[in-house]
Formats: C-alpha cells, sequence, structure tokens
C-alpha cells in the first residue's frame, strides 16, 4: 500500500487500462485482453507512459505485478527506460528526477 499523498494515483500521473467488451471487464492474461495488453508494453513509451509494476521487479518497486497499471513520466524518460528495461525507481537511481 502506498503511503498517503505519494501513490500514482494521488499524484494524477498514475492509470488503471482494463478491457471492458460487452459489459465485462477482461483481466491481462485472458484471450480478449492478452493483444492489447501486449501492445501496450510495446507502445506505451511512445505516448510518455511506462508500464510501472514489472514481473520480476517485486523487490525493487516494493510492488506486486500489476499488468495494468501505469505511469505518465513524459517521452523522454519513457523512451528510456523502454531501451534499457529499467523500472521506475533503478531510473531515478541512475539517472535523478528531473
Amino acid at each position: 500500500v502506498s503511503i498517503p499523498g505519494y501513490s500514482d494515483y494521488h499524484t494524477g500521473l498514475g492509470f488503471n487500462f482494463k478491457i471492458n467488451k460487452d459489459g465485462l471487464i477482461y483481466e491481462h492474461n485472458s484471450k480478449t485482453a492478452a493483444p492489447f495488453f501486449e501492445w501496450l508494453k510495446e507502445n506505451a513509451h511512445k505516448h510518455g507512459f511506462i508500464f510501472r509494476y514489472p514481473e520480476n521487479k517485486e523487490d525493487i518497486t516494493g510492488y506486486i505485478y500489476e499488468s495494468w497499471h501505469y505511469r505518465f513520466v513524459g517521452f523522454e524518460v519513457a523512451s528510456i527506460m523502454y531501451q534499457t528495461g529499467l523500472c521506475y525507481e533503478e531510473y531515478l537511481e541512475v539517472f535523478g528526477a528531473k
């Protein structure tokens, strides 16, 4: 759980993406939603978003994997993170806050 006032949602920069079809919400691993989430992983950075809590980075982010959680960081930072494979915490450690 985030410290009150410090979550991506409190800052207004966090977003949850879900698939809603025919009134149903599909999870990331369903056959209906999987293509969308794969596209999102490959293209979100082009729009300034990062995949916030990736798999195998739980010990760094402090959060479990969340396929639906993205954060806006801007085009330059998102591109660097996508190209390097860094999560947000790693980016801040290497490059510092901008």
